[in-house]
């Protein structure tokens, strides 16, 4: 038996000679193969042990992919598909045999230079040898390159703006890389050209102005001469197209956009082809392309109400593509009319008629708010109330603090409840260990001259701060200084502070800065002696800017309004430099459309939920109005209509209170605000301008008073009598007409306008039978208007319906009506839409029960019972009554109860509206005009 195995794969059976034979041959060997063998005896007694392993090697394959390349004088030869099982190549250079039994990569050295030389290459495994190879490509060592190709570009439109690109394809015929390479230029149609030189590189960069060019270029290698020009490649250098979009705007109306473009190209090429881009927070939604000169694209992704979205264009003409132009705008459908609905009763059929149509109303002219920023938003900037120039006022640390207390002093922090706005109880405390005869104090600003508060002449210095001494009363000093050449002191009486209560003394004192100071610092200390001072709880020092002269009340103010403001979530605190190493002011926002004011902040706030124009009056002592100010346009010269809600938050104590609240000028006309706590609605119907077109909002108080809020505020057209409204109040209802409110330009930065809402086309309708918690669907997609039935609603009781109407373009609003029924009697209806109905009177006879549903359990192992309870509350009405013939027949009763349908609806003057599987109705004549009848009815799902 012989076995072979195929270039060491698995054993198989190739031939079983008969007799007793001693040699075999094997016919169905192939080229490229290494066959091992073996052989075993068969005989009657069975098969011998396997033979030694006898190993065979077919001819090589044929070698595959022949190259040659030049490496100097010599040129080097390889193959890229070697064959298996080969050890060696033969190698002919045309039909001469050049080398036997070689190596590959093979050098063939200093072949005769000016002959052409190409290459076959044949494998040899000891004496067998393959085919000979394809021939490879031609090498000749040194020759001028053939002309160049593959010229770009060529035929295209390339654009005048940047570089255009001109590369080519050198071509050798010795095989030798590019050295050096000259092209030429010219304008078509003209005689002269303009050239230029390159040296390995195969393209060039060059600005061009626009034009038919046509070029060509020429290149070497290692021989000295040029290869012929190539062929001449043509192309046209265009202005770069641009485009404008034109529609959408700033705002869009509608579900879905169609962009719009101009298109403009300097040579008047037309537009060749587009691309456009519906983005929706900087995120591509749809992406469209397109070839021709159409100037528009409709998107088909609907777009969202009240979200911003972006769409992007560019153009072409020919291959250069324009700048992409790109448009941003705010999407506001204008909502549907709500649906109008009526509702009535029934007593004859146990339900009720609802009717739904269009309820636009009668109101079809625009109506618009002139203020652009009803809803009061804020701008972003923010704008400073008051400042502290106390560097580190939450003592984080205890820099910008310092001590002298001699010999034996140090600084430290102090851990109390001191009631910083920050939470914490951070202090500094200063303490003098040994008896010594000079001051001990703790100094709350700085010690260099760059370090102390800047003051002017004239201003008044305010200083608040909380303060526990542990063994005597304090001075608090203001030390007054020209840079650091001292001027005058001032200083307090003995301050009596604790020295083991939690709150210490609260003291605020003030100096008046003298002539020739424009600096001072701050301490608190005692004379000698072992004893401590803590200073803390948001050390404020309070003094104007250097332009402004304040009285002492007005510094002692500012000192105490940054500390009860600080934590006030309409403000912020903020550091003018690195935080608790710089001074801090407290800023508020400001709003939209609103000036600064005179003699008040003018700040965005929020009272009721809603914004508002925060007004704090400052100025302390100066009699005189405090207001902030807007511009009235120009449209309502001739008269209009201010509004506003006014929110006081307590009663102004002053006995003259400036009772001006909402002014319009010139000429001045003003309407006054009660001097109250609470919310209330200001009303300004001011007739012609004819100066400056102000719109004023007027605090009422001095510093001190509590603060002033505005909100809702509106300037309208004369005789409009409300509601105020903005672009993005969605529905309005004036008087009996609904009407959709629209942006006319940027939200919050333009006038809004309400126009007759779009027709409400279809609606759908919701019922809710248990005061609006739950909705079941009662008309879906109806088109307007509908009439229907509804057998479904509560007898007696409020039924509630949420009607959503749509326009034509899928804009929607929802309104909910009311429908109230008083039937006295009971109501079982069944059968398909439980139109099937009967009418009973409501009888003493009638109990209601709710219970869950238990079971008790016995468990191996347990001694007694366990009991088990549904999550279901499930309620039974058990029900008897009399029928009077002449009201009602029993036979409708029995035809009720012999219905198909499984649930009956049972209904009644309490309210009950309940869903469940009827029992069996017992029907029992008690005379010729009556009958006594009883059911009961279990709760269940519809």
């Amino acid at each position: 038996m012989v076995q072979r195995s195929t270039n060491g794969g698995a054993w198989t059976q190739v031939a079983r000679p008969s007799g007793n034979a001693a040699n075999w041959t094997d016919t169905t060997t192939r080229a490229g193969n290494k066959y091992d063998y073996r052989v075993a005896g068969v005989g009657g007694g069975g098969q011998s042990g396997w033979s030694n392993t006898a190993t065979v090697y077919t001819s090589p394959n044929t070698p595959t992919g022949p190259s040659a390349s030049r490496e100097g004088s010599n040129i080097v030869v390889d193959v890229s598909g070697k064959p298996a099982y080969a050890t060696g190549y033969n190698v002919r250079d045309g039909a001469t045999q050049v080398a036997s039994n070689v190596q590959l990569p093979w050098t063939h050295v200093n072949p005769a230079p000016a002959n052409t030389h190409t290459y076959t290459v044949q494998a040899v495994r000891g004496s067998l040898a393959s085919g000979w190879s394809a021939a490879s490509n031609t090498v000749q060592l040194l020759a001028a390159p053939q002309a160049p190709t593959n010229l770009a570009p060529n035929g295209a439109v390339v654009s005048s703006e940047g570089q255009t690109r001109l590369s080519w394809r050198h071509n050798p015929t010795d095989s030798s890389p590019q050295t050096a390479a000259e092209y030429r230029r010219r304008v078509k149609g003209t005689s002269s050209w303009t050239t230029g030189t390159s040296t390995t590189a195969s393209n060039v960069a060059l600005t061009l102005a626009a034009g038919e060019i046509e070029w060509q270029v020429r290149t070497k290698g290692q021989h000295p001469d040029w290869s012929p020009w190539s062929a001449v490649a043509v192309f046209t250098v265009i202005d770069k197209p641009g485009v404008a979009i034109t529609d959408p705007g700033d705002l869009w109306t509608r579900r879905t956009v169609t962009v719009k473009w101009s298109f403009d190209q300097g040579q008047g090429r037309p537009q060749s082809a587009w691309e456009a881009s519906l983005l929706l927070g900087g995120e591509v939604i749809e992406h469209r392309t397109g070839s021709g000169a159409g100037r528009s694209v409709a998107f088909t992704t609907p777009l969202v109400d009240t979200q911003e979205y972006e769409v992007i264009v560019k153009a072409a003409a020919g291959d250069v593509w324009s700048e992409a132009g790109a448009q941003s705008f705010f999407v506001q459908v204008p909502p549907a009319a709500p649906g109008d609905m009526s509702g009535v009763w029934s007593e004859e059929s146990g339900a009720v008629t609802v009717d739904v149509h269009d309820g636009r109303g009668a109101l079809r002219q625009p109506i618009t708010n002139y203020f652009p920023n009803s809803r009061l938003v804020g701008t972003g900037a923010w704008v400073e109330l008051f400042k502290n120039w106390q560097r580190n006022p939450y003592a984080v640390g205890t820099a910008n603090y310092a001590h002298n207390g001699g010999a034996g002093s140090a600084m430290s922090l102090d851990s109390r409840a001191s009631n910083n706005p920050d939470g914490t109880g951070r202090m500094v405390r200063g303490t003098v260990t040994a008896t010594v005869g000079n001051w001990s104090y703790v100094q709350i600003t700085g010690n260099g001259a760059t370090d102390r508060v800047p003051v002017s002449p004239g201003q008044w210095v305010a200083v608040r701060a909380r303060v526990f001494a542990s063994a005597r009363n304090v001075v608090a000093n203001m030390q007054f200084r020209a840079g650091t050449v001292f001027v005058s002191q001032s200083s307090t009486p003995l301050i009596p502070v604790t020295s083991s209560g939690h709150d210490g003394t609260l003291v605020t004192f003030a100096a008046l800065v003298p002539e020739g100071a424009d600096r001072v610092n701050v301490s608190f200390g005692y004379s000698s002696g072992q004893a401590d001072v803590v200073v803390g709880s948001w050390v404020q020092v309070a003094a104007p800017s250097v332009a402004v002269a304040a009285s002492e009340a007005d510094a002692r103010w500012r000192a105490e309004e940054f500390y009860k403001r600080s934590a006030d979530t309409d403000f912020r605190v903020r550091f003018t430099g690195a935080e608790n190493d710089s001074e801090a002011v407290l800023e508020g926002q400001r709003v939209g459309g609103v000036g600064a004011g005179a003699r008040v902040a003018a700040v965005l706030g929020e009272i009721d939920g809603a914004n508002a124009v925060r007004l704090i009056a400052l100025d302390y002592g100066v009699n005189a109005y405090r207001f902030a100010s807007a511009s009235v346009p120009a449209a309502l010269a001739g008269g209009g209509t201010g509004m506003a809600r006014r929110h006081q938050l307590e009663v102004f104590p002053q006995t003259t209170v400036q009772r001006r609240g909402l002014m319009v000028s010139s000429p001045e006309q003003h309407v006054e605000f009660e001097n109250a706590a609470g919310l209330y609605s200001l009303v300004n119907r001011f007739s012609e301008l004819t100066g400056v077109f102000q719109f004023y909002m007027y605090h009422g108080g001095y510093p001190g008073d509590p603060d002033v809020y505005y909100s809702h505020v509106g300037v309208f057209d004369p005789g409009y009598s409300g509601p105020v409204f903005d672009g993005s109040s969605g529905l309005v209802q004036v008087g009996e007409s609904w009407m959709g409110a629209s942006w006319d330009g940027a939200p919050d930065n333009s006038t809004s306008t309400l126009r007759m809402a779009p027709a409400a086309v279809r609606a759908n309708v919701e019922r809710s039978v248990d005061g609006g918690i739950t909705w079941v669907p009662f008309i879906e997609g109806a088109d307007l208007p509908v009439l229907e039935t509804d057998t479904e609603a509560l007898s007696n009781g409020v039924t509630l319906y949420r009607v959503t109407t749509y326009s034509a373009d899928d804009a929607t609003s929802v309104v909910i009506h009311e429908v109230e029924s008083d039937s006295p009697a009971v109501w079982l209806s069944g059968g398909d839409g439980y139109t099937h109905t009967a009418r009973l009177p409501y009888d003493p006879e009638v109990s209601i029960t709710r219970c869950r549903e238990r079971a008790v359990r016995k468990y191996a192992g347990r001694p007694k019972p366990v009991v088990h309870a549904g999550e279901a509350v499930t309620r039974t009405v058990d029900y008897s009554g009399t029928l009077l013939l002449d009201e009602q027949s029993p036979d409708e009763l029995a035809d009720l109860v012999a219905d198909e349908a499984p649930v009956h609806l049972y209904r009644d003057p309490d309210g009950r509206h309940i869903y469940g599987a009827l029992g069996d109705v017992q029907l029992t004549r008690e005379s010729h005009a009556h009958w006594g009848f009883g059911f009961q009815l279990t709760e269940t799902e519809k």
